[in-house]
């Protein structure tokens, strides 16, 4: 008697002092005993729960939870082992709590009698899980929508993690990725390895450095920023600078451009004066009574002069700045206005123009200076073609209406465009002139401009078979569909 009070005070000093919800069940699911740690946990004093069926605590046990203890018991009476669940309960205040529940078979003389039922609380485990995993989400999309490639290796190079924008910046899939195996071997730029070496070797712990990355024939400006992040990871963050080099290098054009502009403005009426009286003088002169051959000289100074006043004036009207305006115009004018302004070169660099307009094409709503720029560009691109391969050739130009467009075709006979240029012309700064003969910004200022009159503009041309340009501008609408 004794020994089995000492053994039932042992039991009960360990019921009710262990750290979790003991509960004693018997076969049937009702409760025989449970310890004060339920007041602690839930706020429920044991007498209100013993003596009850645990099924009927819909108010203290969720639904769900009520059927995982019910499977789990039912385990354990047909002798399978009882698995370890998670199940919700509801505090006396109102608030739910995470519970892991796991339970053992209780027998006499090997016959089941009950249940014992550990109850461990695990609501901040749960929080902190939850917290972590939402932060991870947001990591993740945080990296999946930045616009930089975001990449972490380990110390061999071996690619850990890479973002979306990585495989698009590089057009590569993740098994593509597997086969190169090492970044550097997606890289393989010599002072981007080095500075990765740098940062294994445990120089330095972070390093910034600037390369450039020809990838398919485009050029790509990098800042890369790389971090050892210990434990043999490393992060490597690349951010594209291309396009805000390129931002940059067009205004700084723009604004020389603009000097230039108003440089060469102020030679044009500079120009203008003497212009002005050598026309006025050799007038005087040719009325004099002078030799023939006298007069035929000084006539041919007043029409040389003439012509020379009248190339300067074109300039002035090209080179002066104006503010967009769209009104109703000829194509034919815009185009025939560049063409006698290049007259000139044409002939020293024997280009012949053949002109083909359609006389009964209708006005369109554009603006003049825009597109009488659209058409230079253009024609000095072929002049230049023309030039540079054969010192001679023919430029055709040809305009209709198709349907409710006005085409546009300017043609040259030059060495044309190769295949994979073809792609790649109406791009910024892209160009196959020489350094110092070309920014590469003209046709990409064609495509621009003609987009915004809801045009179109493209190009056919096979190598050494010359380049065609086609142009198609909307025609204004007439008064009844407006």
């Amino acid at each position: 008697e004794d020994k089995l009070k000492e053994s039932e005070e042992k039991y009960r000093n360990i019921f009710e002092t262990a750290n979790d919800i003991l509960v004693l069940l018997d076969k049937f699911g009702k409760i025989i005993d449970i310890n004060g740690k339920v007041t602690d946990i839930g706020g429920y004093k044991p007498e209100e729960l013993i003596g009850k069926d645990f099924k009927s605590f819909t108010n203290i046990m969720s639904l769900d939870s009520i059927a995982k203890i019910t499977h789990n018991l039912i385990q354990g009476l047909i002798g399978l082992e009882i698995p370890t669940c998670e199940i919700e309960m509801f505090k006396k205040s109102g608030e739910m709590a995470f519970m892991e529940a796991s339970a053992m078979v209780v027998r006499k003389e090997k016959e089941i009698v009950g249940f014992l039922a550990i109850l461990r609380d695990i609501t901040e485990r749960k929080k902190s899980v939850n917290e972590l995993n939402q932060q991870k989400e947001l990591v993740e999309q945080i990296i999946a929508t930045t616009p930089n490639s975001v990449i972490v290796i380990d110390n061999k190079m071996r690619m850990i993690l890479a973002n979306p924008a990585f495989y698009r910046t590089f057009d590569l899939t993740k098994a593509e990725v597997s086969k190169k195996k090492s970044l550097d071997n997606i890289i393989p730029v010599e002072s981007f390895k080095n500075a990765l070496q740098t940062i294994l070797s445990g120089d330095k712990t972070e390093l910034e450095l600037e390369f450039t990355f020809n990838h398919d024939n485009i050029y790509r400006i990098f800042v890369s920023s790389i971090f050892n992040m210990q434990y043999n990871r490393y992060l490597i963050i690349l951010h594209d600078v291309a396009e805000e080099r390129a931002r940059q290098e067009r205004l700084y054009l723009t604004d020389r451009l603009a000097s230039v502009g108003e440089m060469a403005s102020g030679i044009a009426h500079e120009l203008n004066n003497p212009l002005t009286s050598i026309i006025g003088l050799s007038e005087l002169l040719a009325d004099e009574h002078l030799p023939q051959d006298a007069k035929t000289d000084i006539n041919a100074i007043h029409r040389e002069a003439l012509r020379a006043a009248a190339v300067v004036r074109n300039f002035l009207v090209f080179a002066r700045k104006h503010q967009p305006k769209r009104e109703l115009l000829q194509v034919n004018k815009v185009i025939q206005d560049i063409v006698d302004l290049r007259s000139r070169e044409h002939k020293i660099n024997n280009i012949k123009v053949f002109r083909n307009y359609d006389n009964q094409l209708p006005e369109i709503m554009g603006d003049y200076f825009q597109l009488q720029q659209v058409f230079l560009n253009i024609i000095l691109n072929a002049e230049y073609a023309i030039a540079d391969s054969k010192h001679r050739g023919n430029l055709d130009i040809r305009t209709n209406q198709n349907d409710n467009y006005i085409e546009i075709i300017i043609e040259d006979d030059g060495p044309g465009i190769k295949k994979e240029n073809l792609g790649k012309v109406f791009d910024p700064f892209f160009t196959t002139k020489e350094v110092g003969k070309g920014t590469g910004l003209g046709l990409s200022i064609c495509y621009g401009i003609i987009s915004s009159h809801s045009g179109r503009i493209y190009v056919e041309s096979e190598e050494n078979k010359g380049a065609r340009f086609i142009i198609k501008l909307p025609i204004k609408p007439s008064p009844e569909t407006t």
